[in-house]
Parts: C-alpha cells; sequence; structure tokens
C-alpha cells in the first residue's frame, strides 16, 4: 500500500522529481522479497479538470502515472482534492487505506501488510489488523522516518537515498537506423515509424524510433555502449537522469552538463554540426 502524495513528496525532498520514470514493478518486488504478492495498490487524489493550463497538465500527467501503474502490476484508488487558498489538499485517501488494512486483516487476505505512507492517522487500523494477527511492516524514508508509525507497526524498514535512486529508470528515443547494433543495457519498450522532411542525404526519410528505458543506477553503462553502437555520421541519441544531468551521445563521443547549463549544450550541439546533423535536427529536450 503506497501513500501516494506522502510518497511523492518523500522523493521531491531527495530531488527525484521524475516519479513517471520509477519503477515501480521493481520497488514492489524489492519490497515483498520472496513474499508472494497478492494485491498492490497506489493511493493518491484525482486531479479534476477546471479549464485551466495547470489543471490540464496535472490530469495529463496523472494518467500518464496511472498508465505506468497498471503496467507495473499495481491497481490505484482514488481519493480527492479540494482547492483552499490556491492550494490543493488531499481527502479522503487515509480512509481508503484504513479500509483497505481492515478489509485484508478481516477477510484474511494476506499474512502481512506492507504500508509505504507516514500518515499516524492510520494507527487504529494498523492496531486492529495487529490484533487479527497480521504483520504490519511501515517502510519509511531515512532522511525523515516518523518515529510513531516505527511504535505502531510490527516492523519498520528505512529506504535510503541509495535504495531508491537505484529504482530510477531512464527513457529516451534512439533511431534504429542509427545504430550498429542496440545496446544490450536498454529496453525497447516502444517502436514507431516517422516520415520526415528534414533529413540529410545520408540519412532516410522514413525513420523507426525505438522508445527506451535502463536502469539509471547504470548509465554510464547505457552511455558507453550507446557511445560504441551509434553509427558514424549524423547521429546522436540523449536522456536525462532524475537529478538533471543530460546526457548527448554520438558516435565514440558523448557529452554531460547540468539540465540548464547552455555553454555546454551549445559545444554538443556544435559537434552535432560538425558530425553532419542539421540544426533543426539537434533540439533535444532537456
Amino acid at each position: 500500500m503506497i501513500d501516494g502524495s506522502n510518497f511523492y513528496f518523500k522523493l521531491k525532498d531527495l530531488k527525484l522529481n521524475k516519479q513517471l520514470n520509477f519503477d515501480f514493478r521493481a520497488f514492489g518486488q524489492f519490497l515483498a522479497g520472496s513474499d508472494k504478492i497478492v494485491d498492490a495498490c497506489y493511493y493518491v487524489g484525482r486531479i479534476k479538470q477546471d479549464g485551466t493550463k495547470r489543471t490540464e497538465e496535472l490530469f495529463a500527467s496523472q494518467q500518464r502515472l496511472m498508465a505506468l501503474l497498471k503496467k507495473s502490476g499495481f491497481r490505484y484508488s482514488l481519493g480527492y482534492l479540494m482547492k483552499n487558498d490556491g492550494k490543493y489538499h488531499e481527502k479522503g485517501v487515509d480512509v481508503q487505506i484504513a479500509t483497505d488494512l481492515l478489509v485484508a486483516a478481516y477477510e484474511n487476505q494476506c499474512d502481512k501488510i506492507i504500508l509505504v505512507s507516514s500518515d499516524t492517522d492510520l494507527a487504529p487500523a494498523i492496531k486492529k489488523a495487529r490484533q487479527k494477527g497480521k504483520q504490519v511492516e511501515y517502510i519509511g524514508f531515512s532522511h525523515q522516518p516518523s518515529v510513531a508509525m516505527v511504535s505502531f507497526c510490527s516492523t519498520t524498514r528505512l529506504l535510503t537515498e541509495e535504495d531508491v535512486r537505484g529504482l530510477m529508470l531512464i527513457t529516451g528515443i534512439v533511431l534504429d537506423e542509427s545504430l550498429k547494433t542496440v545496446p544490450v543495457t536498454i529496453r525497447v519498450v516502444k517502436k514507431e515509424k516517422w516520415l520526415v522532411t528534414n533529413a540529410t542525404k545520408s540519412q532516410s526519410n522514413q525513420w523507426t524510433a525505438l522508445h527506451f528505458e535502463g536502469s539509471e543506477k547504470k548509465a554510464k553503462e547505457i552511455v558507453e555502449s550507446f557511445s560504441q553502437s551509434l553509427k558514424p555520421g549524423p547521429w546522436y541519441t540523449n536522456f536525462t537522469t532524475s537529478t538533471g544531468l543530460v546526457f548527448v551521445i554520438f558516435a565514440n563521443k558523448f557529452f554531460n552538463y547540468q539540465k540548464g547549463d547552455g555553454k555546454v549544450r551549445k559545444t554538443a550541439a556544435q559537434y552535432g554540426k560538425s558530425v553532419g546533423i542539421p540544426k533543426d535536427q539537434l533540439d533535444w529536450k532537456e
């Protein structure tokens, strides 16, 4: 059981702002260990559209998160958000978590409940679940543990920054036509055909875009494998880590810089031009 808002802000404390790049499937397996997972749920307040650009962006982001959770083997349970003085406040999520805790315990759905939340309002439900013989494990964060939750739950595990950072994914796009071989350090999750009008003489006007992902903790290995796998000439790929470190990779050469560093970006673009990449293709997003 993941308290979504609590989890989001704990990640944000660690400057891990790309929740859509978090490997939830691996996280569930990491928490469960050798135990069988019978249910996994993420609880969050529902974003309601009100016609403003901000809520449209938030709604779209939440829809992408829900799709990611579903793909990762999680169901999601939605509370609601109330706007007060220009700020959104989550309501109903703690009630949903408490209800599911009690149902799991009283209907004997499991032997162990893993709770990723520091919400002390869950104390009564935790107490009842333990009285029914269920082990309730509190998953907190080492940089800000809840002493109260440690006392309420049967066992405690505190996640370190290294634990969480190791579960972040990098994502990007590379053109199949640009590769000698697909690097073994990445997973291709989607393929699509692109018709282009700005191809060079050495590029075809139809490209196969490979959407890829890989473990952020192996970022250096991924960079090296791309550098070796890219064909010489007007080709490159790029990705950005959860800490804002941007990698721009060419055949046998790469550049890296902190997001927003225009000087290094300009140097990387100049190198791209020198190997025959048109200016309008050097428009990578950070």
